[in-house]
C-alpha cells in the first residue's frame, strides 16, 4: 500500500473509531460530517445554463443552521418534536432540510417524491406527522411547506438547535398500511461502523485517498440510497454530484 494511501486508510478508520466515543446522536454525526472537511467540497448541482455550481461542507453547515432557524419560525405552531414529511427529490436542498428538520428537534418522515397524494396523505395518517415540506401542488392532511417559502423566511440568527434523534424511513403503503421504520442515531452510527473495513477489503467503493464524487442516482428517501450515497460519503467528506436530469445522456 502506498503511504499517501496508507495514511488515508489510517484516517479512514480513525474517524470511523472516533465517532463510537461520542453519544452516537444524529448530532453526533452531524457535527463530525461538517466539522472534519469544512474546506472539502460538499456537493455539486448544475445552474439554469448548466454551469457546475460547488458548496464546501462549511457552506453546507451554514446554509443547514439558516434553514433550520426559518423552519424554526414555520413551524412553531406544531408540537415540539413532532414529525415532519420530507418529501422532495435528491438535491442539495434534500440534505440541508434533512439536517435542519433535526436540528429544530423535529422527526423527518422521508417519503417518495413521486408518490401519489392519497398514499402520501396515508403515510403522513399513520405517522401522526404534523407537517410536510413539498414542491407539490396538492394540499394534504397537514400543513405543507414548499422549499421557496422556506428560502423566502428571514434567518434567525439567534436560533438555538435542538436536536432530535430518529429518521423515520417508510414503504409506499399502495397496497394499504405502510411499513413505518424508525432509526435513531446509534442505529445510524452503526451503519457508519460497519464501513471501516471498507477500505482493506476493497477500495472500489470509497477510494479514501482521492477526492472521490458520486452521483445522487438512488433517491435519498430509501435506505440503501441514504445510508450508502448520502450518509457514507458524506461523513467521510466526499462529493456527492446531483445531476440536472436522470437522463442516461
Amino acid at each position: 500500500m502506498k503511504k499517501d494511501n496508507k495514511t488515508a486508510v489510517e484516517s479512514f478508520m480513525l474517524a470511523t473509531k472516533t465517532l463510537l466515543q461520542t453519544s452516537q446522536t444524529m448530532e453526533d454525526i452531524y457535527r463530525a460530517t461538517m466539522d472534519r472537511n469544512p474546506l472539502n467540497a460538499a456537493y455539486i448541482y448544475f445552474d439554469d445554463s448548466g454551469r457546475a455550481k460547488t458548496k464546501t461542507y462549511q457552506d453546507f453547515a451554514d446554509q443547514t443552521f439558516k434553514t433550520a432557524s426559518k423552519l424554526s419560525t414555520l413551524l412553531s405552531g406544531t408540537p415540539a418534536g413532532s414529525v415532519v414529511g420530507l418529501k422532495i427529490k435528491n438535491s442539495p436542498r434534500w440534505g440541508i432540510l434533512f439536517w435542519a428538520l433535526l436540528m429544530t428537534g423535529h422527526t423527518p418522515l422521508l417519503i417518495d417524491a413521486k408518490l401519489a397524494k392519497e398514499n402520501t396523505d396515508n403515510l403522513l395518517r399513520q405517522a401522526e406527522a404534523s407537517a410536510l415540506l413539498a414542491n407539490d401542488e396538492e394540499e394534504f392532511i397537514v400543513p405543507k411547506y414548499r422549499v421557496n417559502e422556506i428560502l423566502n423566511e428571514e434567518p434567525d440568527y439567534n436560533f438555538n438547535p435542538k436536536w432530535a434523534d430518529n429518521v423515520i424511513f417508510c414503504s409506499s403503503g399502495t397496497t394499504g398500511d405502510a411499513k413505518l421504520m424508525v432509526y435513531n442515531g446509534k442505529n445510524l452510527v452503526a451503519q457508519i461502523v460497519e464501513s471501516i473495513s471498507m477500505p482493506e477489503i476493497t477500495t472500489d467503493i470509497m477510494y479514501p485517498s482521492k477526492d472521490l464524487r458520486i452521483l445522487a442516482m438512488l433517491p435519498f428517501h430509501h435506505i440503501f440510497g441514504f445510508v450508502a450515497v448520502f450518509l457514507w460519503y458524506t461523513y467521510y467528506g466526499k462529493t456527492i454530484v446531483y445531476p440536472s436530469s436522470m437522463s442516461t445522456s
